[in-house]
């Protein structure tokens, strides 16, 4: 169906083109194309001169009234209500825009944009536009907002920048004159005006400078102590505690999470600086004893997943692929895939060659004890003729008081050198955070077989184990006399009645597999007792694991999953303390049993710290088992000795007591069979008399065991359970006992 085009609408049309020609002579000529616009709309008819297609008059049908420009007009069609409603009946027409005007052409060209409403700049840098480069740095911003609510900032350029300007113009020197020819040249620069890359906006704009916050992933699990920790050695590595030093010691104890604060500060380098857009470093190698390669590896996927960082892990050296993979970490440039590298310390002195032009961001060392090289403090032997002699002489418990004095002198000169580049904080901070801790000192009398036999060899301090550590009675002539009837040795059960600290160890692990679902970690110097543990556990029938210096690095970590996992049935873990003391988490125990001690008391610690750390629910008990008046204790006064000059010089405790003088402990090979403890003998305690505790300590250090609990033989008032069991029997002469809070 269609309709005619009425004859008054096409002389409407044809008056409208006219004018149109006529004011806009040039239109038609610079429009190359014109524009058609479907439209529907109905312009006023005069029904009297038109009739419809087939003859009929507009009167004929009064059935659809149609209003168009509030003319009341009437159009009469053939159509239905339908029809009509849905425009079919309307054939699209071509018409101009009546707004179009040469004003419109002749408009300044304006960028399209989703806000027209806002005031903006074709220069606006800020904005990617249309034909304008954009400058580098434009877009910069940073990382994280420093405005939120929980943001840690290390880095704030409105108030440490201002800091740092006024202490660079202090140390500057300001001339008083200025010479003609810096005059001269200053004119110049001026009277030349712009250049062209001011022009043209391409010169290279300054760096701008922004804060530094903490990924807020990290920032969020961070402790107060921890912060504190984190700030500090961003401070000291960027040198902005000291322009001429990049480096700090990191001194905190055991179990204060030394490793979330190194990967918080290794993450926050890689990332960000003080200058919007550019990090600080590009790469960092963090070196550790290599049974904590794999461990370092584990700790930064924990803390920032498997995407952000993925570390190039070395555990040791020799292999082909480790070399090539190293090699290319060096030679690598911009956007790193691997910018941590982990490795051990005997395969970086190894691979140093392959490195040795590669820029290094930042170099963590964990375990920084290994490092013994001469610095700030002089080589090694000036270190020791200047501060380390005189202050050992000064902590001797029969020292003059001249030579007290000058120990005293020589501890604060040391610790004001030293003291802007370290931080040192106790795992007392713990205590608001983990559950108590009870850490005894147990000191076992020796069997008769062991006393009869320590005075007629040098083996001591296996004899002080188990005499099934010796091979007797071969390994020692006239032994038979004193071996029990039917001794089989090495070949034959391992029997807990011939080692006084057996027999306790035996009764602890029955009671506690019995009345606890309580786990516990036996740890000791010899690979040969571990053999005696695990051959004693098999006759026991208690579930063991095993880890030493013969497992790699995957089957270590293997093993501590399977022990921490609640379900494991494995009751004991065995572990050798040079090979695990460092590093592992053993958290599925919260019970740890020292067997022998160290002549260093640095590796006592790091083993004694293996339970009692972050993500333990249960109330620990740490176990150090003595021989009484054996060389091993001996061992200890040594160890406590070396913890009071720790003490004394780390944190400037220098009224700690001095309890041990250096010529009774060279009485290494004496057995003193006269008294309960001679360690507590030489404290001289005050709280206790005749040896037995009347009032106990109101505070308690660590280090210094004299302001420990003390508990005689009788052990009545042993909050613990199991080893209050071992009153009266004979074999626990004296116990010691730290208390991580005081109830």
């Amino acid at each position: 169906m269609h309709l005619k085009k009425p004859k008054s609408l096409i002389l409407q049309q044809q008056r409208q083109q006219q004018e149109n020609d006529q004011t806009t002579p040039t239109l038609h000529r610079s429009l190359k194309r014109k524009t058609k616009v479907a439209s529907y709309k109905v312009e006023t008819i005069d029904n009297s001169d038109e009739e419809d297609y087939n003859g009929n008059s507009d009167d004929d049908d009064e059935n659809t009234p149609l209003c168009n420009n509030n003319n009341n007009k009437r159009i009469r069609t053939m159509l239905t209500n339908k029809d009509f409603n849905s425009s079919r009946c309307f054939q699209p027409m071509t018409r101009r825009p009546a707004t179009l005007t040469p004003s419109s052409i002749n408009k300044k060209f304006r960028v399209p944009l989703s806000d027209q409403s806002a005031n903006h700049s074709l220069m606006d840098a800020s904005r990617r536009t249309l034909g304008i480069r954009r400058r580098h740095g434009a877009r910069l911003r940073p990382l994280y907002d420093h405005t939120a609510e929980d943001a840690f900032v290390l880095w704030d350029p409105e108030i440490d920048g201002e800091q740092e300007e006024e202490q660079q113009q202090q140390q500057r020197q300001p001339s008083s004159t200025t010479d003609d020819d810096d005059q001269q040249q200053l004119q110049k620069v001026v009277l030349s005006g712009k250049s062209l890359a001011d022009m043209l906006g391409l010169k290279k704009e300054q760096s701008k400078k922004g804060h530094v916050v903490v990924d807020p992933v990290l920032a969020k699990i961070l402790r107060p102590h921890q912060v504190e920790g984190v700030r500090f050695l961003y401070k000291c590595t960027t040198g902005k505690v000291d322009p001429n030093a990049f480096g700090c010691i990191m001194a905190d104890e055991m179990g204060l999470g030394k490793t979330l604060q190194c990967i918080s500060l290794v993450w926050t380098l890689l990332r960000q600086s003080d200058e919007l857009g550019k990090p600080t470093i590009q790469k960092a190698i963090i070196t550790c004893p290599s049974s904590l390669v794999r461990n370092w590896a584990n700790e930064i996927v924990k803390w920032l997943g498997e995407t952000r960082v993925r570390p190039l892990t070395i555990d040791n050296s020799g292999s082909k692929e480790k070399i090539t993979a190293v090699k290319r970490w060096a030679a690598a440039q911009g956007q790193l895939v691997n910018p941590v590298l982990i490795i051990s310390y005997e395969t970086l002195r190894a691979y140093t060659k392959y490195m040795k032009n590669c820029p290094i961001g930042l170099l963590l060392c964990d375990e920084g004890h290994r490092l013994k090289n001469g610095g700030i403090l002089g080589t090694p032997n000036e270190f020791r003729r200047n501060y380390e002699n005189p202050i050992q002489r000064g902590r001797d418990s029969d020292a003059s008081d001249a030579a007290r004095k000058l120990s005293d002198q020589k501890v604060q000169e040391f610790w004001t050198i030293v003291s802007k580049f370290t931080i040192r904080r106790t795992n007392d901070i713990l205590t608001k955070y983990l559950p108590r801790k009870y850490e005894h000192v147990v000191f076992c009398n020796l069997s008769p077989l062991q006393r009869k036999l320590y005075d007629a060899i040098t083996l001591l301090k296996k004899l002080c184990n188990h005499p099934d550590l010796l091979d007797l009675p071969a390994q020692l002539e006239g032994s038979e006399a004193v071996l029990p009837p039917g001794y089989g040795g090495k070949k034959g059960p391992v029997l807990s009645t011939l080692s006084g600290k057996f027999a306790v160890l035996d009764r602890m692990l029955a009671k506690i597999k019995k009345e606890t679902s309580d786990k516990i970690v036996l740890i000791s110097n010899y690979t040969q007792t571990l053999d005696l543990f695990e051959q004693f556990c098999g006759q026991k029938q208690y579930g063991v694991l095993r880890l030493d210096g013969t497992m790699n690095i995957t089957k270590r970590q293997k093993l501590v999953d399977r022990f921490n996992d609640p379900a494991a049935p494995e009751f004991v873990f065995l572990l050798s303390s040079k090979a695990g003391g460092c590093g592992l988490n053993l958290i599925g125990a919260n019970r740890l049993v020292l067997f022998d001690p160290d002549w260093n008391p640095a590796a006592d610690q790091q083993a004694l710290a293996r339970v009692w750390r972050d993500g333990q629910k249960k109330d620990c008990f740490i176990y150090r088992f003595i021989g009484a008046g054996t060389i091993e204790e001996k061992i200890f006064q040594r160890q406590s000795h070396k913890q009071s000059l720790s003490n004394c010089v780390v944190d400037e405790a220098t009224d700690t007591e001095r309890h041990f003088s250096v010529e009774s402990m060279r009485q290494l090979f004496q057995l003193n069979t006269s008294s309960e403890c001679e360690t507590h003998d030489t404290f001289k305690c005050k709280r206790c008399i005749q040896g037995r505790q009347f009032k106990p300590a109101d505070t308690m250090q660590y280090g210094d065991s004299s302001t420990w609990d003390h508990f005689d033989k009788d052990l009545l008032k042993l909050p613990d359970p199991i080893l209050k069991e071992e009153a009266g029997r004979g074999i626990v002469s004296y116990v010691f006992q730290y208390v991580s809070s005081i109830m």
